[in-house]
């Protein structure tokens, strides 16, 4: 029965990826076509994996209702059905070069004007960042960035922050908004698929607004101090 639901949900995934491809065609330009896929995933995928999200800190996502800095632990491309439930209006994401490959998937995502970045080479690693901080500027776009660089697959609760998501936080002059996912990987390991709750806390917009670009190491620590406190309050709870 497991495999029968992990065939349908990767079947629903693709599917949904296609149908984004069109959408964007259909709507290019529009900034929310991002956060319409994510939906269209989410109400499949999740009812099919029996995983419910249960969301806090919305309130959080109203405050940041203008040009802002989303960053999210990451885990696994699960996470973009988690994000479609609750929909990040106006945003582009940044991800690495290596989803341009991604058979349909590839095609939603640069459709859609989502950000490619190349980790190896750091000028245009820097170019891609230059590209979402004119966004932010011209379109008053907002950006989604997981400042760990890829997605974790050690017992750590996040890795090392990359330090780009910084930079550009404090050239756009934007607030950052840390979005903390709970460890979910336990329901796909051992021959299981899903069946389970994924919580999901927004923390208040970290404001970046007269931060210099010397104080990003600071601004990195604190922005993941408060998401490594949040991953345990959730962890906590999840065990209460």
């Amino acid at each position: 029965m497991a495999t029968l639901r992990l065939i349908l949900t990767t079947l629903w995934f693709f599917l949904s990826c296609l149908a984004g491809f069109f959408m964007a065609l259909v709507r290019w330009g529009d900034l929310n076509v991002v956060s319409d896929i994510g939906r269209i995933m989410s109400v499949g995928m999740l009812p099919l994996a029996r995983v419910r999200v249960e969301l806090e800190g919305a309130e959080h996502l109203g405050e940041a209702n203008r040009p802002c800095l989303y960053l999210g632990n990451h885990q696994s491309a699960f996470d973009l059905p988690v994000y479609g439930t609750f929909g990040l209006r106006r945003t582009v994401a940044v991800g690495k070069r290596e989803l341009n490959w991604v058979p349909l998937f590839n095609l939603a995502w640069m459709a859609t004007g989502n950000i490619s970045i190349d980790r190896g080479n750091r000028s245009r690693a820097m170019a891609s960042l230059e590209k979402a901080a004119r966004l932010i500027r011209e379109r008053r776009a907002s950006v989604l960035l997981f400042p760990e660089g890829t997605r974790n697959r050690t017992d750590q609760p996040l890795l090392p922050f990359k330090k780009g998501a910084f930079h550009l936080a404090i050239a756009a002059q934007v607030p950052i908004v840390p979005i903390v996912i709970s460890d979910y990987r336990p329901m796909f390991r051992k021959g299981r698929f899903g069946q389970g709750v994924v919580r999901v806390k927004v923390l208040p917009p970290v404001p970046t607004q007269g931060v210099a670009r010397e104080e990003v190491d600071g601004l990195s620590q604190k922005v993941r101090e408060s998401m490594l406190q949040a991953l345990a309050d959730l962890k906590t709870a999840a065990q209460a």
